[in-house]
């Protein structure tokens, strides 16, 4: 299973992140935004706001723990993820909602 993120109301856009569910849940995590189990929302406004202020303090903050959440049931490989592809994947949502707040339209990820 996979999580995208994608820009509503912007026909433009083409290139939209795509994390695993474990990916997304850590970025979703550090960035400090509400999701429901389901993993998918939308973002716009002042919930946009919110989740550039997020994704901007996880990246500056030194201090931010990385760590994994536990897999709790069934069957997982992992190969693992180092912190510098965490923060990548932070930027990439970063980019996303900055490009959203300038074009327009809303953030959609599921």
């Amino acid at each position: 299973m996979s999580v995208t993120f994608s820009i509503i109301g912007n026909p433009s856009y083409e290139d939209a992140p795509n994390f695993s569910n474990g990916n997304a849940r850590v970025v979703l995590d550090l960035i400090g935004v509400p999701y429901s189990d389901e993993l998918w929302g939308t973002w716009e406004g002042k919930e946009l706001d919110a989740v550039i202020r997020g994704a901007t303090r996880a990246l500056n903050n030194s201090r931010v723990n990385f760590e994994r959440p536990e897999h709790i049931e069934g069957r997982v490989i992992d190969c693992g993820t180092t912190d510098e592809c965490v923060r990548v994947r932070i930027r990439e949502v970063l980019d996303l909602c900055f490009r959203t707040k300038k074009e327009g339209g809303s953030v959609t990820f599921g």
